[in-house]
């Protein structure tokens, strides 16, 4: 209405953005400075052009960290990931770990926007120096893993931190995209007394590299350890992966830490087996071909686009088959026609 009134503060004055050098940015990556960070990733979720060849060369110009592990947190909504973050995130703290955290929100089907509201639940990492925490939005993304949560898991390879943790949103197929972009692959499972094996897919299971079973305490410990046992029995007719480790399951506690010991322990033997013969490398040599397959494929499906001979074809397609004049063959025999003329 023309006359209500406004909810804008008019003598709000927004404070503009900084902006940083490229050389800035290199100096300031390599110190672990929060506020260049999330500047350069901000540039990676960015669509510009100009931002991603930015973000681009920054990546180009600074050499990853040798022994920076990559983590993903993965599970059903509800199971717990943004709690367990917290409470084993703040152990690795203890043991002198600095840690990235790139939590992943879900995108309103609506609005496209996100909560981003994972940050709050990990109220014991927001503000402690060793801990940077860096909320992304899905954006819709199939996968449940923001699209440039792998640039900006490369971007904090580059910087001071130990351990880059990874949460996804748990839905649809993002433990199966996951995989594909993290060192170890961590599956959290809900306590239901064993009921639940029939809600969880063996090939996620058979994915992980290691599985953990949540929220083991109060009310639930008894189906916990239930659940815990029961999984234990699933996961003895599943074979060792490609490298030869057969995963392995924990309980946890986020209300007492129970666990983490020997998560901690799992963790690090899981590491020292896939440094032996070289697997570790041979695993990130398959993740970065796979990226490129991914990525140089929309590259090219952008410069195809951008003709506009080819989009107003592709548009006039689109209304010939809304009016049912043609059906999708003879749409896409005409496209790659005009493709190749």
């Amino acid at each position: 209405m023309p006359n209500s009134p406004s909810n804008i503060n008019p003598n709000f004055k927004r404070k503009p953005s900084p902006v940083y050098t490229m050389v800035m940015c290199l100096q300031g990556i390599e110190k672990g400075d929060t506020k260049i960070l999330s500047y350069v990733i901000s540039k990676a979720e960015s669509h510009l052009l100009e931002d991603q060849k930015f973000v681009s060369e920054i990546i180009i110009k600074l050499k990853p960290k040798k022994n920076t592990k990559k983590i993903a947190i993965s599970g059903a909504p509800g199971v717990g990931k943004s709690s367990f973050i917290n409470s084993f995130g703040s152990y690795l703290l203890s043991k002198g770990q600095k840690l990235a955290i790139l939590p992943v929100d879900p995108s309103s089907q609506l609005s496209q926007g996100s909560i981003l509201g994972d940050k709050t639940r990990m109220e014991d990492l927001v503000n402690l120096d060793d801990a940077y925490i860096k909320p992304m939005a899905s954006s819709l993304a199939l996968g449940g893993l923001a699209p440039s949560s792998s640039v900006a898991a490369m971007i904090c390879e580059r910087s001071i931190f130990d351990f880059i943790i990874m949460e996804t949103v748990g839905v649809g197929q993002s433990e199966y995209e996951a995989r594909h972009m993290v060192d170890l692959f961590v599956l959290l499972l809900q306590p239901g007394g064993g009921d639940d094996l029939q809600g969880i897919k063996r090939g996620i299971m058979e994915m992980a590299d290691l599985m953990i079973v949540t929220k083991v305490d109060g009310l639930l410990e008894k189906n916990g350890l239930q659940s815990y046992k029961a999984y234990q029995n699933a996961m003895k007719m599943f074979l060792p992966n490609k490298y030869g480790w057969s995963s392995q399951i924990f309980k946890h506690s986020s209300m007492t830490g129970m666990g983490e010991d020997d998560i901690y322990n799992g963790i690090k033997e899981y590491f020292d087996f896939m440094n032996e013969e070289a697997r570790l490398g041979s695993l990130r040599s398959m993740q970065d071909e796979r990226l490129f397959e991914k990525e140089y494929k929309s590259i090219l499906l952008n410069h195809i686009m951008s003709n506009d001979d080819v989009s107003k074809t592709i548009e006039s397609l689109r209304q010939q088959l809304n009016k049912q004049e043609i059906i999708p063959l003879q749409a896409l025999e005409t496209l790659r026609q005009k493709l190749n003329d």
